[in-house]
């Protein structure tokens, strides 16, 4: 059985995942897996959430809510996925 070589695109993806994955944990104490970053990533595709700023024509962030809390995510129209997670600035 062959094994899939593992590409630059595909590692960078993972690296992107993760620290989506981390700062979730770290900013709003959120544990979430792969597939409910790709889950934000289309509820803001069927705009589902608030955007707050467009910084490129690539990035934006969003206000979404997650596990019934609204959280602050950067979303990278190219990885179609929150790449971050902000804190959201009160008042």
């Amino acid at each position: 059985m062959k094994h899939q070589k593992v590409t630059e695109h595909d590692l960078l993806r993972m690296f992107k995942e993760l620290h989506a994955i981390k700062r979730a944990r770290e900013r709003y104490g959120l544990h979430l897996g792969v597939d409910t970053l790709y889950k934000i990533g289309e509820y803001i595709r069927n705009r589902e959430g608030r955007r707050v700023e467009r910084r490129s024509n690539t990035i934006s962030v969003w206000d979404v809510e997650v596990q019934g809390e609204i959280v602050r995510v950067v979303y990278s129209k190219t990885w179609r996925f929150p790449v971050t997670f902000l804190l959201r600035e009160e008042g």
